[in-house]
């Protein structure tokens, strides 16, 4: 992780996501280094999810869960057929959180992993908050790359 930042990289890492026994751990290996970006899911309301880890570490949300039932997460593919499945967790924020930085640097490809990283935390939920286990919240996908593009 430190060799792959230290190279410019934009790391992003999944807090964790467990059984309810477990999600009390906090924000787990790799996402707990200094050089990545911990990413964890939320309720729609921005409450923690039922199995997901948070803690200082995590800098951006992702809402993975319906605030009326937690088994009602975010439509994915299916793995096989036709019948579209449901996901959730830190692992699937952490997946459209790269996502968004992705956007962010197609707008703008000579930006820097910091710029990037700069545009998202400063269009975020909480910004210029950084929250106790929530971090900057939700990533504003549009208000990122429209701020990429004026550097």
């Amino acid at each position: 992780m430190n060799y792959a930042n230290g190279k410019g990289k934009l790391i992003f890492a999944a807090a964790g996501t467990s059984f309810s026994w477990t999600s009390w751990w906090g924000v787990i290996y790799p996402a707990a280094y200094s050089a990545c970006v911990a990413v964890t899911g939320v309720k729609e309301s921005g409450s923690t999810c039922y199995d997901c880890h948070d803690g200082r570490e995590v800098k951006f949300t992702i809402p993975m869960e319906r605030n009326s039932n937690s088994n009602r997460t975010s439509v994915s593919l299916p793995v096989n057929g036709t019948t579209p499945t449901y996901v959730g967790g830190s692992s699937c924020a952490t997946a459209i959180t790269a996502g968004i930085a992705a956007l962010v640097w197609s707008v703008n490809p000579n930006l820097t992993a910091t710029q990037v990283y700069s545009c998202m935390k400063s269009t975020s939920q909480y910004y210029p908050t950084l929250t106790s286990t929530h971090g900057y919240g939700n990533p504003n996908a549009g208000a990122a790359c429209a701020m990429a593009a004026t550097l």
